[in-house]
């Protein structure tokens, strides 16, 4: 792992179009354990849910698999959201049930994700930095209306909210590090109903 090499399973996911620096990706729904303690804490509280420091803090006592990436939901909010990937055997009603009420387990719809890999360590600076030139590619194809809006009671707030997936362990040396800024993409955009629909007809065969 010091190497960059964990072996652990990751979110299987379509490569819709890649572009000379982003990706644009359908990932299947898959559950998740989420945590709103800082960064910190909520990494332990949520290692403690599947059995990392001994005896997994859930009702079954039922020790899990460690998975990639570890999520953070970034952005204009007032929340810090960290989440696990549940073993993708599991289901949100074969889970185990927390102990601490800090854990919630939610089921992740599926969705398309604009995407951005780099390197290094992560800090909020840098993932507000990577997360702009990520907007900015989007402008620069005709895709930043694409960028999925936040939905409060009915009506559209134009914060804008990021995932940051980080796929290495603390002591992976910093230039083997793979870490990635999600942005989510909505569906319904024209050009993103494309794309998903051309992959699923080379898929599939049909014209």
């Amino acid at each position: 792992m010091v190497f960059g090499v964990t072996g652990t399973e990751e979110p299987k996911f379509e490569a819709l179009k890649q572009y000379n620096d982003f990706e644009i990706r359908f990932y299947p729904k898959y559950s998740i354990a989420e945590t709103n303690a800082n960064e910190r804490e909520g990494f332990r509280v949520l290692a403690k849910y599947i059995g990392v420091f001994g005896t997994p803090s859930n009702e079954a006592q039922k020790a899990m698999a460690m998975t990639a990436p570890v999520i953070m939901t970034e952005g204009d909010t007032s929340k810090n959201q960290m989440a696990f990937v549940m073993p993708f055997e599991e289901t949100l009603s074969s889970l185990p049930i927390p102990t601490d009420e800090r854990v919630t387990l939610k089921e992740v719809p599926s969705k398309i994700y604009a995407v951005k890999t780099f390197s290094g360590w992560y800090s909020k600076d840098i993932g507000y930095k990577q997360y702009k030139e990520l907007v900015d590619l989007l402008h620069e194809n005709n895709l930043n209306d694409a960028i999925s809006k936040i939905k409060n009671n009915d009506t559209i707030d134009e914060k804008l909210i990021f995932k940051v997936a980080q796929y290495h362990p603390p002591f992976t040396l910093g230039f083997l590090r793979r870490n990635e800024i999600w942005i989510e993409l909505s569906s319904n955009h024209a050009a993103i109903a494309a794309l998903a629909q051309a992959k699923l007809q080379l898929e599939t065969g049909s014209t």
